[in-house]
């Protein structure tokens, strides 16, 4: 009987990651104004919203309102998440609406997908999902939590869970759950048999399965963020046992059979370290990228050392560079870097070191670029899936202060003396500059704001205004006076 081994990695894997990061620059979803409607923070800390001309269609009575979903949206007039709060259901103009009584107690962070938000019970404080179309239970409230992964849903009773569809249709059941932003590993323990029995791999975007083993040994993890990896162990007839590893969107197969072949044993985003053993007992490891390129030759020294790294909020490390050395023989050491997202080799300008560049990470279309000596530079770039890893000048000899930040490989926000600014790098000409006490942001896909203040005889006030942007070209939306932000997109 063949035996099998089903190790699971954690990795980012580039076509899954890919497709959200085009998905974010070309989003043809309104992650702004959901629904039609834009949820604001006065200057007196009270929630509102307003639709796109700017009129207010809620007042600015609330002290929480959640993003629109669906119809309806979860409100508060007092409270918030860290003590509790006694929550209610609105609809576009602000009336409530009749629902189930429901509580946001700190228990769990806001949790939604279009059509759903996850939410507790406020008599029994048990968790479920709510149709927010409907205002109704599309899961039960009997969970300890339910936590919401693009359209799948977590529920946990106890040590136990069940993964759902959000309209409520089980998936499946587990003893142990892994969670990355693509994917979801589920699995149960046999506890007579000491085996893990059952291991999907279940896709977060419609909660299909795409990886089922059963009857498998041994389930874990190795670091990385956004997908998931997997080797399996068989043995043939002659004892001769196979290990061959995988990763969800590659057809590449890093195999060893007795240890001769190519083995996986660390994992950065979509760079996997791979190490090489011959029959004659000799080995090298270098790194590759899941499709079974290499990025950088063996022979260094040592293994990878970390020298950047950029995390989520949940502290989670989403991107890193490596490097690798080779000594001189005489103390000296000659390095190469590479990039775990886009798994390329990458170098920096000339006479720059990770010491005098900033490196600056744009989430959306996994660009990487460097910023030193009054200049900014390209060290990856994204074209249609593909990255390209090639140093290009982009400003020289500009007057920043600091750049906050680089969107879809073309939107920059940054600081000079003159004030904060947001420029198009693809023209490198400013589309916003407010003064050192305001602020000028990309928000989202097609659109842009600026905040500034505004002194008069009663005191000072904010001057907010919204933007569409297309293609470059900016255009006012609206203006309104005494806004400090935007809900709980947190740009204030």
């Amino acid at each position: 009987m063949k035996k099998k081994i089903f190790i699971v990695i954690t990795a980012l894997v580039l076509v899954a990651a890919l497709c959200g990061v085009l998905a974010a620059c070309s989003n043809t979803d309104d992650e702004v104004f959901r629904g039609g409607v834009l949820i604001l923070t006065d200057t007196n800390g009270r929630f509102g919203a307003v639709n796109e001309k700017g009129e207010e269609i809620i007042p600015f009575s609330f002290s929480f309102i959640m993003p629109f979903v669906g119809d309806y949206t979860l409100a508060s007039y007092d409270g918030n998440f860290e003590d509790g709060m006694d929550a209610f259901f609105i609809d576009k103009e602000g009336n409530i609406a009749e629902g189930p009584s429901v509580t946001y107690t700190g228990k769990t962070d806001p949790s939604y997908t279009q059509g759903y938000i996850a939410v507790q019970d406020k008599y029994t404080g048990f968790m479920g999902i709510m149709d927010m179309n409907e205002l109704a239970w599309s899961l039960r409230p009997i969970y300890d939590s339910v936590e919401i992964n693009g359209n799948v849903a977590v529920a946990a009773m106890g040590s136990d869970y069940e993964i759902y569809k959000c309209d409520g249709a089980l998936i499946t059941s587990a003893d142990y759950v892994t969670a990355s932003r693509d994917y979801l590993l589920a699995y149960t323990l046999n506890e007579e048999e000491e085996y893990k029995d059952g291991v999907q791999i279940i896709s977060l975007a419609d909660g299909s399965v795409v990886a089922d083993v059963q009857n498998v040994d041994y389930v874990g993890t190795l670091n990385g963020y956004t997908s998931l990896g997997y080797t399996v162990e068989t043995a043939d007839s002659a004892g001769a046992v196979t290990r061959t590893t995988r990763f969800v969107g590659s057809d590449h197969e890093f195999k060893a059979t007795d240890g001769v072949g190519e083995s996986v044993t660390y994992v950065w985003n979509n760079t996997v370290y791979v190490t090489t053993a011959g029959s004659d007992g000799a080995s090298s490891s270098a790194p590759y990228d899941i499709y079974g390129t290499q990025i950088i030759p063996a022979g260094y020294e040592g293994e990878p050392q970390t020298v950047w790294t950029v995390s989520n909020m949940d502290n989670q490390t989403i991107r890193s560079v490596l490097r690798v050395g080779w000594s001189d023989g005489v103390g000296g050491y000659t390095y190469r870097y590479f990039d775990s997202l886009s798994a390329k080799e990458i170098s920096l300008p000339q006479g720059a070191t990770f010491d005098s560049c900033e490196l600056i990470d744009d989430d959306e279309n996994g660009n990487l670029y460097c910023y030193t000596s009054n200049a900014l530079y390209s060290l990856v770039t994204e074209s249609e899936g593909v990255y390209t890893a090639e140093v290009k000048e982009l400003l020289l000899d500009f007057n920043f202060i600091d750049i906050d930040s680089i969107s879809c490989g073309r939107y920059m926000t940054y600081t000079s003396m003159q004030g904060n600014h947001l420029m198009d790098l693809a023209t490198r000409e400013d589309l916003l500059t407010v003064g050192l006490s305001g602020g000028a942001e990309y928000i989202a896909p097609g659109y842009a704001m600026s905040m500034e203040l505004a002194e008069h005889s009663s005191g000072i006030s904010t001057v907010f205004t919204v933007y569409k942007l297309e293609d470059g070209s900016l255009s006012e939306m609206f203006t309104l006076n005494d806004i400090i932000g935007l809900g709980l997109l947190g740009i204030i």
